[in-house]
């Protein structure tokens, strides 16, 4: 998982075009979607995923869907493993994490 702005592409009121992509190890998009302006790209997580067939598959994505409800959608609903990027803006987790072995 991964986001851009698109440089250069604005609709009509001016603002930026923002997407969320789903992509292959080797950079192929399989999937992507727009961001409305109004919200961020933490709600387009699941949507942009729900048609994709992740059985058996490793995602990765940042801290940003370092979310617990994305881990159990993809563990639970989509059969996937992930790898997540875990900060310091989520202390407890951080520690925890920071003990193992």
């Amino acid at each position: 998982m991964d986001s851009k702005t698109v440089r250069g592409a604005r609709p009509a009121d001016g603002t930026q075009v923002h997407l969320l992509a789903a992509m292959t190890g080797t950079g192929l998009v399989t999937a992507h979607r727009e961001v409305d302006g109004r919200t961020n790209e933490i709600t387009v997580f699941q949507p942009l995923l729900a048609g994709v067939d992740l059985a058996y598959t490793v995602v990765t994505f940042d801290a940003l869907h370092s979310q617990t409800a994305h881990a159990r959608f993809l563990v639970d609903d989509k059969k996937a493993h992930y790898i997540a990027v875990i900060k310091g803006n989520q202390p407890l987790l951080h520690q925890h994490l920071k003990h193992l072995p």
